[in-house]
C-alpha cells in the first residue's frame, strides 16, 4: 500500500507504513493475534489505517481453528461461527430447530452450549458450500489448546493467512 495518502484531511505525503502485530478481537474474539499487518498513521491528524489482506480466508482460517478445538465453543466463537455462515442468530436456529432465544441466550454465555450444538455448527462450517457459501477447505491442528492461550497468525506475502511458527 505505498502512496497512500489521509482521506481524512489535507496531509499531501504518503503515509510511512509498516508491519505489525495486532490483537483481533473480530465479533468478540479475544485470542488472536495477527502478524504482518499493514498499518500507517497520519501525523498530521492521527487517523490509523490497516491492511489485513485477504479477510475471507483470514475468517475460513479461524472458523477451521473454532471448530477444530477440543473444549466446547463460547458464547462469542458460536457468534462468529454463525456469522462466518452469513445467518443471523434467528435464521441459524430455526434451520437447526433450536428456539431463537435458545441460541442467544448461549452467545451471551447465560446457557452453555450443547456437545450436539457444537457439532452441527462445525458439520456446517465444514460443508459450507452445501449453503451456498463459498467452500474454503483448510487442514489445522487444535493449535492453540495444545500450545498457548494465544492464537498467533502471520499474513503471507500474498496477503493470505497461516498459522505463526
Amino acid at each position: 500500500m505505498k502512496g497512500l495518502k489521509c482521506v481524512q484531511c489535507d496531509w499531501a505525503k504518503p503515509l510511512k507504513s509498516k508491519s505489525i502485530q495486532t490483537p483481533y478481537s473480530v465479533g468478540g474474539l479475544d485470542h488472536f493475534i495477527l502478524n504482518g499487518v499493514f498499518y500507517a498513521k497520519c501525523p498530521q491528524c492521527g487517523e490509523e489505517y490497516f491492511g489485513y489482506g485477504n479477510l475471507e480466508q483470514l475468517h475460513g482460517l479461524i472458523a477451521e481453528i473454532l471448530i477444530n478445538k477440543e473444549s466446547l465453543l463460547k458464547g462469542n466463537e458460536l457468534n462468529f461461527l454463525i456469522k462466518y455462515l452469513g445467518f443471523s442468530g434467528k435464521f441459524f436456529a430455526d434451520l437447526i430447530g433450536y428456539r431463537p432465544e435458545t441460541i442467544s441466550r448461549a452467545i451471551r454465555g447465560k446457557k452453555p452450549i450443547s456437545k450436539i450444538l457444537n457439532v452441527v455448527i462445525g458439520e456446517m462450517v465444514r460443508n459450507r458450500a452445501k449453503f451456498k457459501l463459498p467452500n474454503l477447505e483448510y487442514n489445522f491442528h487444535d493449535y492453540w489448546l495444545k500450545q498457548k492461550k494465544k492464537v498467533s497468525l502471520k499474513k503471507t506475502s500474498r496477503g493470505n493467512w497461516k498459522l505463526a511458527a
